[in-house]
């Protein structure tokens, strides 16, 4: 781990990029509601596709078990996994729910599945992802918002999955994590074979790898 590749860090949300918390909310709605919904139903934010009250969901995020209990997203611990040995500069970047088991909870999934993240250094909390944006960096997360901030500070952002609510992004997508690690790839290689290149032509280029 002498040398971090290419010198770019790769900052992954949690929430919807690694962890699948929208199938455990999914499974609760089932189980609470006597209903059947299929995997991937809901397509939008704060999961309004199932008819039920927002203060239901708000309550569920505080229980127990909800930011630990689930999966992770198909192919997310093994790709992370493989960037790390490939020596990128894997951080994870959340904004937690604030109660007593958000923080713990997000904690422990990491040292679960990804136990070579250290929680001191490469684990961060925060509502701005903007903060840790530069032109060596690249955020891939699910929420617009988030892609914005980190783009409008000199980031390179990827948006993840064909989700209802970020349907309007325009910039870098990967639907699923063989995609990210195709991007991330591409992305090093330009970096690689082009000597110090203007880094808004960097980002313009990296925008338009995928003609969207």
């Amino acid at each position: 781990m002498n040398n971090i590749k290419n010198k770019l860090m790769l900052i992954f949300d949690m929430d919807e990029v690694i962890y699948d918390l929208s199938d455990l909310i999914r499974k609760h709605v089932n189980h609470d509601f006597n209903k059947s919904f299929p995997s991937d139903f809901n397509k939008s934010y704060w999961w309004g596709d199932y008819n039920v009250p927002k203060p239901y969901f708000e309550n569920l995020l505080q229980q127990k078990g909800i930011f630990y209990n689930g999966n992770p997203i198909k192919d997310s611990i093994e790709i992370i996994t493989k960037l790390h040995e490939e020596n990128y500069d894997i951080h994870i970047c959340t904004r937690p729910q604030i109660n007593q088991y958000c923080f713990f909870e997000k904690v422990q999934f990491i040292k679960k599945y990804l136990p070579f993240i250290n929680i001191d250094t490469n684990f961060h909390t925060s509502g701005n992802k903007g903060l840790f944006a530069s032109e060596n960096r690249i955020l891939i997360d699910d929420d617009i918002s988030h892609l914005d901030a980190f783009a409008n500070n000199n980031g390179i952002s990827i948006a993840f999955g064909d989700y209802g609510w970020n349907q309007e992004w325009k910039g870098l997508r990967g639907n699923n994590f063989q995609e990210i690690y195709k991007i991330i790839h591409e992305l090093s290689d330009i970096k690689d074979n082009i000597n110090n290149i203007d880094v808004n032509a960097y980002r313009n280029f990296a925008y338009n790898l995928y003609d969207k």
